[in-house]
């Protein structure tokens, strides 16, 4: 029988991308579910003050409500030119509609008047594992660290991978492949390293 684990997340996009993540690690027992596949359709209100302690706080919400070993992550982009913002408020910026293209849209414009050289950024991913068993948590945080492009590229991914360039491959997180994407992004070093600390709890 597989081992299920819940993936504490209600965002199609991210859920995609940690599936993708894990899946080449965990191996055939393991399953990875969403919240939905079990009924659980209410959501937690963010709470904390950094990535870590909301990625946390998603988990042992999911993880409480499910009895499952849950995964969640919290994540952000931070523009060094604005002093880390939008950092934990990457998802909820004051961006006119609620979706990618307008909070990306937002950040540009924000950003007009700063020269290419200045436009350094990084994302940053926490991933947490809560395990019921034990009613504890194991975290890990990756970084990926590029710059904001003047204007949109590529197709893929989601949030702001079609602004944020990176130099030494010269292209944009939207114009990576899936595996490619994986292999250098903050949330596939998270969530290796993550799994790395888990597995033998499974």
């Amino acid at each position: 029988m597989k081992k299920e684990i819940l993936i504490a997340t209600s965002n199609p996009g991210k859920a995609r991308e940690m599936i993708s993540i894990l899946e080449c690690d965990a191996g055939s027992d393991v399953e990875f579910i969403l919240p939905e596949d079990i009924g659980i359709k209410d959501a937690p209100v963010e709470e904390g003050s950094d990535y870590l302690s909301i990625a946390s706080h998603k988990a042992i919400f999911y993880g409480e409500k499910s009895g499952l070993v849950s995964i969640a992550d919290d994540s952000g982009l931070e523009v060094f030119a604005f002093g880390g913002y939008p950092g934990i408020k990457s998802a909820r910026i004051a961006s006119p509609e609620p979706t990618d293209k307008s909070k990306y849209e937002f950040l540009l414009e924000l950003m007009k008047d700063i020269p290419n050289e200045k436009r350094g950024a990084q994302f940053v991913c926490a991933a947490c594992a809560y395990l019921p068993e034990r009613a504890e948590t194991v975290s890990a945080i990756g970084e990926w660290k590029g710059g904001i492009l003047f204007s949109p590229r590529g197709e893929g991914g989601f949030g702001y991978d079609p602004v944020f360039f990176i130099p030494e491959i010269g292209k944009t997180a939207a114009e990576l492949t899936t595996s490619e994407k994986n292999r250098i992004s903050h949330r596939g070093k998270a969530f290796r390293m993550l799994w790395e600390k888990i597995k033998k709890e499974l």
